[in-house]
C-alpha cells in the first residue's frame, strides 16, 4: 500500500526524501551546483592566511586522527570530522561564500566541505556528489520555510549553522548509503547540534559557527550509522527543531517545499564583494557613484545610506578594528566604494581595515532603514540601498544611488568567466597562483564519475597551509 507523503512526519519524509530517488538536474540545475562547489572551494583556499582559518587549523590538527578526507589548504589527510571543521571555517572565513535569500545564510560553505570530507572516504562518483548536493539544499529551504526564517534570523540565529547541519546531514546520510530509519536518527542527532549566535559576527567564532556544523553532519551520520537513535519526529514535534528555534513554525510549510520542485532552480546567489551579504547593494551603490567624479570626491558634508528595515542588523561594526569586523562595516564598505577600491579579500584584511584613508568619509556616512527609500520610486521588492552624498552647490551638490538587486543575484548572475576569474582572485589571494590551474580542471570536472577523487589528488598535490 503506497503511503501518503504528505500525512508522513516532517523528519521522516526528509528522510525518505534523502534516500529516494531524483530526477535528473538538467543543464542549467548542474551548473549551478558545480559553481557552488567551485566557489566553496575556492574562497577556502583565499582563507590560507586568515586568522580564523589558521588557528582553527592549528587548534584542529593536534587532534586529528588519520583518515582519507583532505584539509584544502594543506593538502593533509585526517578523518572526515576534523577536515569538515577546518574546510567548513575557511570556506565561511572570508565571507566570499554564495548566499540564498530565502535561507538569509550560505548553505554551501557547510554543505560542500561535509560532502567532500565524505566524499574523500566513500570514493563517491560525481553525479552522486552532485545528487547529495541537491538533498541538503532542498532539506535547506524546507527548513527555512518551517522555521518561519525571518524570526528566526531576528531572534539572533545565525541561520547559515543552525539550517546548515541539518542539511548537510541529509547530504552525507546520502552519500554514506544510510538507510529511512537511520538518516531520521542522524536528523534527530543533528538537530541537537544546532548552533551559532549572530553576537558573535565580526570575529573568528562567525566561520567557525560553520566549520561546527558540517562537522556535526559528519558526526550525527557516523553516530546514526553505528546506533544511536533519536526521535523520529526532532524537527516538528512540541519542544523539537521548529518548535524551539522557529519564529513562526510550521511543519506544512517545510513539507510543501520537501513535496514541491526542486528549489535549486531558483539559483543561488554569488558575492562580486569580499564582505557581508547585507552591505553587498550599497557597497555597488558606492562604486557606482565613485564613477561619476575623477578621482575627486570634494568636500563631503555628510553620506547618508538607507537600507530596507532589518538589514543593518547584521552590521553590528561602524568602528571596525579588524578585517572581519570590517566585513561587517557599513560605514568602512560605503567609504571605500566611494573612494573607487576594490572590495575584494585585500581590502578586508587587518592592516586594511584600520589604515587612515577611509577614516575622513566613514566618520560622515549615517545609516538609516527606511520602508520608503528616499531615492527613486517607493517600491522594492527583496531590499535596496540608496546613497546620498550631500556635498555643497559650489562642490557639485549631492550625488544619489540605489540599487535594489545587486550584481550576482540569482536573476543578475554572473557570467561564468566572471565566476571562474572570482575562484582564480580568491585562489590567489590565498597563495596558489599557478597552482590553482590544476584545481580548476578537477572543478570543472567535477561531475564526471571520477571527479570528486580527481579534485582530492589535486588539493593533495598542492597543499600550502602549513
Amino acid at each position: 500500500m503506497t503511503r501518503n507523503v504528505a500525512s508522513l512526519s516532517l523528519t521522516q519524509r526528509a528522510a525518505e526524501r534523502t534516500v529516494g530517488q531524483l530526477e535528473s538536474l538538467n543543464d542549467v540545475e548542474q551548473r549551478i551546483v558545480l559553481e557552488s562547489f567551485a566557489e566553496t572551494v575556492s574562497v577556502a583556499l583565499g582563507a590560507s592566511g586568515d586568522h580564523a582559518a589558521v588557528t582553527v587549523y592549528e587548534a584542529s590538527r593536534v587532534k586529528a586522527r588519520q583518515g582519507k578526507s583532505v584539509i584544502w589548504n594543506s593538502g593533509e589527510t585526517v578523518d572526515a570530522e576534523t577536515a569538515a571543521l577546518v574546510n567548513g571555517t575557511c570556506a565561511h572565513a572570508l565571507d566570499f561564500d554564495d548566499v540564498v535569500d530565502y535561507l538569509i545564510g550560505h548553505p554551501s560553505s557547510v554543505i560542500v566541505p561535509a560532502l567532500l570530507a565524505c566524499a574523500d572516504e566513500t570514493g563517491t562518483e560525481g553525479e552522486g556528489l552532485l545528487d547529495a548536493y541537491v538533498v541538503a539544499f532542498q532539506l535547506a529551504c524546507a527548513v527555512a520555510a518551517g522555521l518561519g526564517i525571518e524570526e528566526h534570523y531576528a531572534h539572533g540565529w545565525h541561520a547559515t549553522a543552525t539550517i546548515g547541519v541539518v542539511a548537510a546531514t541529509a547530504g552525507v546520510a546520502r552519500l554514506r548509503g544510510l538507510d529511512v530509519d537511520r538518516t531520521v536518527h542522524a536528523l534527530a542527532i543533528a538537530v541537537s547540534t544546532a548552533s551559532g549566535l549572530r553576537a558573535n559576527f565580526g570575529s573568528d567564532t562567525k566561520p567557525l559557527h560553520v566549520g561546527f556544523a558540517a562537522r556535526s553532519a559528519v558526526e550525527a551520520c557516523s553516530l546514526a550509522a553505528a546506533g544511536v537513535t533519536g526521535s523520529p519526529r526532532a524537527l516538528e514535534a512540541p519542544a523539537g527543531f521548529l518548535d524551539v528555534l522557529g519564529g513562526a513554525p510550521n511543519a506544512e510549510a517545510s513539507l510543501k517545499v520537501l513535496n514541491g520542485e526542486l528549489r535549486i532552480r531558483n539559483g543561488v546567489n554569488r558575492k562580486p564583494h569580499a564582505c557581508c551579504y547585507q552591505a553587498q547593494r550599497a557597497a555597488e551603490a558606492a562604486l557606482g557613484l565613485s564613477q561619476r567624479w575623477d578621482g575627486d570626491l570634494g568636500p563631503v558634508q555628510t553620506v547618508r545610506l538607507t537600507v530596507h528595515p532589518g538589514s543593518t542588523t547584521a552590521l553590528a561594526h561602524p568602528d571596525p578594528k579588524n578585517g572581519q569586523q570590517a566585513r561587517f562595516s557599513a560605514p568602512y564598505i560605503v567609504a571605500c566604494g566611494l573612494r573607487g577600491e576594490t572590495l575584494g579579500p585585500r581590502a578586508f584584511t587587518d592592516a586594511a581595515a584600520t589604515r587612515a584613508q577611509p577614516r575622513p568619509l566613514m566618520d560622515l556616512v549615517e545609516v538609516t532603514e527606511a520602508l520608503r527609500p528616499p531615492v527613486g520610486p517607493p517600491e522594492w521588492r527583496d531590499g535596496y540601498a540608496t546613497l546620498e552624498v550631500i556635498r555643497s552647490e559650489d562642490a557639485g551638490g549631492t550625488l544619489k544611488g540605489r540599487v535594489d538587486v545587486p550584481s550576482g543575484h540569482a536573476s543578475r548572475p554572473l557570467a561564468a568567466e566572471e565566476l571562474w576569474q572570482k575562484c582564480r582572485d580568491s585562489a590567489l589571494f590565498g597563495g596558489r597562483g599557478v597552482g590553482f590551474d590544476k584545481i580548476e580542471v578537477a572543478l570543472r570536472n567535477l561531475a564526471t564519475p571520477d571527479g570528486p577523487m580527481g579534485l582530492r589528488s589535486a588539493l593533495i598535490a598542492s597543499g600550502t597551509l602549513r
